[in-house]
């Protein structure tokens, strides 16, 4: 086992070994220890303001196990995303918001209760 590279730049030098491994049969999955900071946001759970972006639960694209609600305040927009089971409920975004770059079609997020 073999930990990639952190430089992105390097990660080009990755694709012969990951290749080879794939051809003996191996199951490769990559991705970076430390992720560049353009792919990173960072927030605070339960700081309301201030840092990381606001996905409101009714502009998400997919709802599996979870519904749109208001019982509680303090939320923004029409309600919040309440999961209805005790585990594989998931919500997710589609073209997200990443660091200074902008706004980067394709990329999602999906938060999943596990």
């Amino acid at each position: 086992m073999e930990a990639a590279n952190d430089n992105k730049n390097n990660w080009q030098r990755e694709v012969a070994t990951a290749k080879k491994a794939i051809e003996n049969g191996a199951i490769v999955f990559a991705s970076p220890w430390n992720p560049p900071s353009d792919m990173t946001e960072i927030f605070t759970l339960g700081i309301t303001s201030g840092n990381g972006s606001t996905y409101e639960a009714e502009s998400t694209t997919n709802l599996t196990g979870a519904a749109v609600a208001n019982s509680f305040s303090g939320y923004t927009g029409t309600g919040y995303v309440r999961f209805q089971n005790a585990s594989g409920s998931a919500v997710q975004w589609n073209t997200i918001l990443i660091g200074s770059t902008g706004n980067i079609t394709g990329k999602t997020a999906q938060i999943r209760q596990v």
